[in-house]
């Protein structure tokens, strides 16, 4: 599962789409899919983003963005760090 959290959303919004690999992907137990995340540019300025991973199989972990949007609405994202969050755990 993910999750987005904008610092700001005055800034910047996003849209989250699951694509499945397969189209018969309700008759199968764990199909594979895609999350994928479109984000718009609101008014400029930054904006810290944070996704966040979470899954009982796979990975877990925050990636740190930050959200440049210019005075025509263009993004840049750039990646900051990532944090394991099983690591911090144990």
């Amino acid at each position: 599962e993910y999750t987005v959290k904008i610092e700001d959303p005055a800034i910047v919004s996003y849209t989250q789409e699951i694509r499945y690999n397969r189209s018969d992907h309700e008759e199968l137990e764990g199909a594979g899919y895609d999350v994928i995340f479109e984000f718009t540019g609101l008014k400029p300025g930054k904006s810290e983003v944070t996704i966040s991973a979470r899954s009982p199989i796979a990975d877990n972990f925050d990636a740190f963005y930050v959200a440049e949007v210019d005075e025509e609405l263009n993004i840049t994202m750039n990646y900051i760090d990532s944090t394991d969050v099983d690591a911090e755990e144990e």
